[in-house]
């Protein structure tokens, strides 16, 4: 019996889903740029301008929302006969949406290193490490090459269970108990976060069971994409995130990991269920979102590029030049690799 799926998303949420990746990777390089120039203050009395970018993690936990519900969304969509057609098609469209313009990076990375431009210790291990997406399972290799790189492997590592999540959701949707069960996983699911408690343990900081509450949220979000919540319950949510981010409870900034799991959690929702009002920007800040959001994984895999220049001006200057110089250098390789290598697998898909 083939299942069919005729999900489709409709305008106004899939512009919600490109703002998202438009203001993770904003708040990613805006991280990056301020740490490299010393973490900067500007304050107007006691509000510090820079203050959004010391939350970098805040748009890892987004880039982890969204790739959440966007694998459930491409699983839901296929059309299939047996389970192992539908995952080993998840794992192939997944595989080729990401690896062509990595390995390129990946390369490119090794020549600036190679040459000293970028000051990075690399070797087999690396290399092989890399390739297969298991390079955060040792400390000598999670920052190696290119720090941003450590993203990838949890990201790749939550894939391969993605289409079981799946299988079992489909399983058990039906059960009277369903919701309480959901309910509990996704409360169990912050357990490694707790534990983590803080950037001690880069292994286990970096790993999938950490971030895997923001995945799962992704997932939620896209079952419960037609939630439409009252006025009052999304002021709630951002009066809850803004009081997170300004106040910054002790009893949670005493496990920063949870703290930014639960900022992130939140920053999507707000977002996602706020579509109806995105969709209503100006065209040209709607056409500015799409171009950054188009770009956002080439902006990310050359998000330490500023790392081969030395800049020598003002601190608030350098953020600025540095900011631009990563994200222009980042539309750049888009357009030259990423964009151009999507056309052709897609197109050499289609023939297959």
């Amino acid at each position: 019996m083939t299942v069919k799926n005729n999900d489709r998303l409709d305008e106004s949420l899939s512009f919600a889903l490109t703002l998202t990746r438009a203001i993770a990777i904003i708040l990613v390089t805006g991280f990056h740029t301020y740490r490299r120039i010393g973490y900067p203050t500007a304050k107007i009395g006691s509000f510090n301008l820079y203050g959004i970018f010391e939350y970098g993690d805040f748009g890892v936990g987004l880039f982890f929302l969204l790739a959440g519900f966007l694998a459930y969304y491409s699983m839901s969509k296929q059309d299939y006969k047996q389970f192992n057609e539908l995952a080993i098609s998840f794992y192939t469209n997944r595989f080729l949406r990401l690896a062509p313009a990595y390995y390129i990076s990946l390369f490119i990375w090794y020549i600036l290193i190679e040459n000293g431009i970028a000051i990075k210790s690399y070797g087999l291990k690396d290399i092989i490490t890399h390739i297969f997406f298991i390079h955060n399972l040792w400390e000598d290799t999670i920052y190696s090459t290119s720090g941003v790189f450590w993203y990838l492997a949890p990201l790749m590592q939550m894939y391969l269970i993605t289409p079981i999540i799946f299988f079992v959701d489909s399983k058990i949707n039906r059960v009277k108990s369903y919701n309480l069960v959901i309910g509990i996983i996704y409360v169990i699911s912050f357990l490694p976060g707790y534990i983590c408690k803080d950037y001690s343990n880069p292994l286990f900081y970096r790993s999938p069971f950490v971030w895997l509450p923001c995945y799962l949220t992704g997932i939620l979000l896209y079952k419960k994409k037609n939630f439409k919540p009252p006025p009052s319950g999304l002021l709630l949510l951002i009066l809850t995130w803004l009081f997170f981010v300004m106040y910054r409870p002790t009893i949670l900034i005493v496990n920063l990991i949870i703290y930014y799991l639960i900022i992130s959690n939140v920053l999507g929702c707000i977002i996602i269920y706020s579509n109806a009002y995105w969709i209503k920007l100006p065209c040209y800040l709607k056409d500015i979102t799409v171009l950054i959001s188009n770009a956002s994984y080439s902006i990310y895999l050359y998000n330490y590029i500023f790392a081969s220049f030395d800049i020598i001006v003002d601190k608030h200057l350098a953020f600025v030049l540095i900011f631009a110089i990563t994200v222009g250098f980042g539309l750049f390789m888009y357009e030259c690799i990423e964009k151009p290598l999507n056309n052709y697998i897609k197109r050499w898909m289609g023939h297959n």
